[in-house]
C-alpha cells in the first residue's frame, strides 16, 4: 500500500460514534507513541522537493517526515533522482518531533544517520579523505577555489595554489566538475569557526602506472634540431611533474599547431625507475582538447 492509496474496508460492528472517536484516538496515539526522538529509521522516499530543499518520506505506515537537505550528505543529495527515487529507502534518525491535531498533518523532522554520525568524529590535520566536489568560488569561470565535502554534512575549501603554477591554475581548476571525486587531505582545521582548510592529493613517481590515460597540460617545448622546429611539447601531467612528449609521436602538423595551455590526453608508455628522477615516456592518446 501507498500514502493516499484508496482500499475498501467492512464495518463489522459499530455501536456509537463514540466508539469511532475512541478508535481514532487509540490509533492516533499509537502511531505517535511508536516514534521517539533519536529512534533510526528505514524510511521510505515519497518524492524528491528541490524547490523545498528536502525529501519528503514515510516513517510508518501513516506517519510521514522530512528531511531537509541540509541534514543529509552532499552526495546522497546528488545521486537522488527526483522521478526516480520514489520508493528507495534511507536511513535515517528523528531528530524532533511534529505536533498537531491533525494525525495526517503531522511531520516530523530528520536527519541522514550518516550525518550525524561525521558530526561526532574528530577530524585531525595530516587526515586523507576521498571528498566530493559540491560547488566553487566564485562560482563563475575564475575559480579561486572549490568545495569539498570530505564526510557527510562537513565541507572543506581547496584553494587553487595546489594545482601547479599560476599558468596551468586556471585550465585545471576549469577541468573540476560539480560532484567530482577527489583526493583531498585536511590541511588546517579551525575549530571555532568549524572551518577545514584542505590541499588536493597528486599521485607521485611511485604511483605512476604503465598504460594509465592522464590528462596533461602543455606548458612549454623543446627546441629542435636538424630541421625539426619542436622536438616536443612538455606535458604537466599533474603539479609539480612535467614529462617530455617526444615529437616522434606526433604528427609534425599536430606539434606544430600545439599552445601552451593545451589540454592533451597522454598514456604512459614506460618508466624507467633505474634513474633518478625516474624516467618516463609519453605517447598520445587521439583526442586532444584544446583550452584556448
Amino acid at each position: 500500500m501507498k500514502p493516499g492509496q484508496g482500499i475498501e474496508i467492512r464495518i463489522k460492528r459499530m455501536n456509537s460514534e463514540v466508539d469511532i472517536d475512541a478508535i481514532t484516538t487509540q490509533a492516533f496515539d499509537g502511531r505517535r507513541q511508536k516514534l521517539k526522538l533519536q529512534d533510526e529509521i528505514n524510511a521510505t522516499i515519497i518524492e524528491k522537493l528541490d524547490g523545498k530543499g528536502g525529501i519528503e518520506l514515510e516513517l510508518f505506515p501513516g506517519v510521514s517526515g522530512f528531511l531537509q537537505k541540509e541534514r543529509m550528505s552532499f552526495a546522497s543529495w546528488y545521486s537522488l533522482v527526483p522521478d526516480k527515487c520514489v520508493g528507495a529507502n534511507l536511513r535515517v534518525i528523528v531528530v524532533s518531533m511534529g505536533e498537531a491535531e491533525d494525525l495526517d498533518a503531522i511531520r516530523h523532522f530528520v536527519a541522514e544517520k550518516d550525518i550525524l554520525e561525521a558530526s561526532a568524529r574528530t577530524v585531525c590535520v595530516g587526515e586523507n579523505f576521498q571528498g566530493l566536489i559540491t560547488g566553487f568560488y566564485p562560482s563563475s569561470e575564475d575559480r579561486k577555489a572549490a568545495f569539498v565535502e570530505f564526510l557527510p554534512g562537513r565541507q572543506g575549501y581547496l584553494s587553487n595554489r595546489y594545482f601547479g603554477s599560476p599558468k596551468t591554475r586556471p585550465t585545471r581548476m576549469k577541468g573540476l566538475r560539480v560532484g567530482q571525486v577527489i583526493d583531498v587531505t585536511i590541511d588546517r582545521v579551525q575549530k571555532a569557526a568549524n572551518k577545514y582548510d584542505l590541499r588536493v592529493n597528486f599521485p607521485d613517481l611511485a604511483q605512476i602506472q604503465v598504460g594509465k590515460q592522464y590528462q596533461g597540460i602543455v606548458v612549454g617545448f623543446l627546441p629542435g634540431k636538424y630541421g625539426h622546429a619542436r622536438a616536443g611539447a612538455w606535458v604537466e601531467i599533474f603539479p609539480g611533474l612535467r614529462v617530455l612528449l617526444h615529437h616522434s609521436k606526433l604528427s609534425p602538423a599536430e606539434l606544430s599547431s600545439l599552445e601552451e595551455g593545451d589540454v592533451l590526453n597522454v598514456v604512459v608508455q614506460s618508466v624507467d625507475r633505474n634513474f633518478e628522477p625516474a624516467r618516463i615516456e609519453l605517447c598520445r592518446d587521439f583526442t586532444i582538447f584544446a583550452a584556448r
